[in-house]
């Protein structure tokens, strides 16, 4: 994510940060989904009007963060499933990163 906050899109513009940041931790932003509902789709989930979002967990954030963890397992000794832990807990870094940015001030600027 912070590789995504240093892209000219978003270098030295905060409240750009911030606002992307508040869209990605809504329930069908793009801290979870490949494929997020647009931004500026507000209605409410039964509308028609709703864009739904595809692909859920498929995206470069949580891709990235289970591969070293997936490169590290292989070739173990003991075969330890789906890493449904591992998945939880790379979801749970990438929404306590965007949640700093979307309530981040200049004062307290992660």
């Amino acid at each position: 994510v912070s590789a995504l906050f240093n892209t000219p899109n978003f270098v030295d513009n905060r409240a750009w940060i911030a606002e992307y940041a508040r869209w990605a931790t809504r329930p069908d932003g793009p801290g979870i989904w490949e494929i997020p509902t647009p931004i500026n789709c507000v209605c409410l989930e039964d509308s028609e009007d709703y864009i739904r979002p595809q692909n859920f967990f498929q995206l470069e954030f949580i891709i990235s963060s289970l591969t070293l963890f997936i490169k590290l397992c292989k070739g173990s000794h003991c075969d330890f499933g789906y890493p449904k832990g591992t998945l939880g807990l790379a979801v749970a870094r990438v929404g306590a990163y965007l949640h700093s940015h979307a309530s981040s001030t200049d004062a307290d600027w992660p």
